[in-house]
């Protein structure tokens, strides 16, 4: 009876303990998901596989060592598939067999391959770039597998080749869009997304969020297809902070084309931001994180043009930008601290309302134009020169206008 009791009494401990493992796992894994579930920076250690030994008395061989080989994929989207296939960190190549009287050349191991998605760059330990992977199929070995005993190496197997190694995406899109919280980039991004886009597996049944960088293909009536990558919303001072809207800006790299979002009603969270002064602060975030990207081509899209007041917020928010650049501020009465020191000089500003759909079409097609423009060297004659003449031909066109209208 007692044994009995003794052994209702572990059974019910088991149970126990076994519900709370289950419960704590279950918790662990949801607070994984909820807070942000990417990975876009990732350090492995990497280890070639071992050379097999020889064999004297028969002069067999060993087999050499697997090599460890980074490998870019369109089908993996960022590095959480590495961490899910290494959950330890640690990619190891398989080891050389060794050669024996029955196998006079030991069979070479097998190579580790590591799936990573298109635009990474491969870091050694001491943070010298090894490799860019741009495109599917392109590859670097990162670690080499030993030798296999020989003759020379008195029979003995060489050891593989160890390091450790950072893998950093950066996303190869042609576009990249940027603006505060609120200014409607996520929702423009599905505005220019056609039904027909090709996604990525991952992404085709996940919704857009602000949480992570989210690339998208835009799909022309040709077939052509123009990358882009909306990236989380910044925020003033957000290089001060802990805040990762600026550790985004990286994937701004190897964009062609920069889209700066504006709300043409300001931001207004805490402390009001008119929308000369947001362009003017992500021109300075921008700056603070790298400051050649500011040499990259952009263009200003205003959203929300639907509201109330937005035409004359528009003409006042154009006034304001020609004298940024042209009179260095006179008559604004701009704070001072939000100035970058190099200004951006922008090739359109397009006003636009993703909730009507205004200007939509306009946006995709002046997007193709000036990628056309600037990498292919297919010049539109009538495209403006310069910003400032690009700000006087967008007032001329809007005062023949209100012109037509009276």
């Amino acid at each position: 009876m007692v044994l009995l009791t003794c052994v209702r009494t572990y059974l019910k401990t088991i149970k126990v303990d076994s519900v709370k493992k289950v419960t704590s796992f279950g918790k662990a894994s949801v607070n994984e998901k909820s807070t942000s579930n990417y990975i876009d920076s990732l350090k492995l250690k990497v280890i070639g596989g071992s050379g097999g030994n020889g064999c004297p008395v028969s002069k067999a061989i060993g087999g050499s060592g697997g090599n460890v080989i980074v490998e870019a994929s369109n089908e993996v989207d960022n590095l959480n598939h590495v961490k899910s296939c290494f959950p330890d960190l640690t990619a190891q190549a398989i080891n050389g067999l060794d050669g024996r009287r029955t196998r006079l050349i030991g069979p070479n191991g097998s190579d580790c391959i590591i799936k990573v998605p298109c635009g990474i760059t491969v870091f050694n330990q001491f943070l010298s770039p090894i490799s860019d992977l741009v495109k599917e199929g392109d590859k670097t070995i990162v670690a080499y597998g030993g030798q296999g005993g020989t003759i020379r190496s008195n029979y003995f197997g060489a050891q593989g080749q160890s390091q450790l190694i950072t893998l950093d995406l950066r996303y190869y899109a042609d576009i990249g869009l940027i603006g505060y919280p609120d200014s409607g980039k996520s929702l423009l991004l599905t505005k220019l997304l056609s039904s027909k886009q090709k996604l990525l597996p991952e992404l085709s049944t996940e919704k857009i969020n602000s949480k992570r960088p989210w690339l998208r293909n835009i799909n022309y009536d040709n077939g052509r297809l123009i990358s882009c990558v909306d990236l989380p919303s910044l925020i003033e001072g957000a290089h001060k902070t802990d805040n990762r809207g600026h550790h985004w800006l990286k994937h701004l790299t190897h964009n062609q084309l920069i889209l700066f979002v504006i709300d043409i009603n300001g931001f207004n969270r805490g402390i009001y931001r008119s929308p000369i002064e947001t362009l003017l602060l992500l021109n300075k975030q921008i700056e603070i994180f790298d400051d050649r990207y500011l040499i990259k081509p952009a263009l200003i899209v205003v959203n929300k043009m639907d509201s109330i007041g937005a035409d004359v917020a528009y003409e006042d928010f154009l006034v304001s930008l020609k004298s940024v650049y042209t009179n260095n501020n006179q008559g604004n009465n701009l704070d001072e601290s939000i100035f970058p020191k190099k200004l951006i000089y922008y090739q359109d500003i397009i006003p636009i309302s993703c909730h009507r759909d205004t200007n939509i079409d306009y946006l995709k097609k002046r997007i193709r134009e000036l990628i056309d423009f600037n990498y292919l060297k297919s010049r539109n004659p009538d495209c403006p020169r310069s910003f400032v003449s690009l700000l006087e031909t967008i007032n001329q066109s809007r005062a023949k206008v209100k012109t037509q209208l009276v």
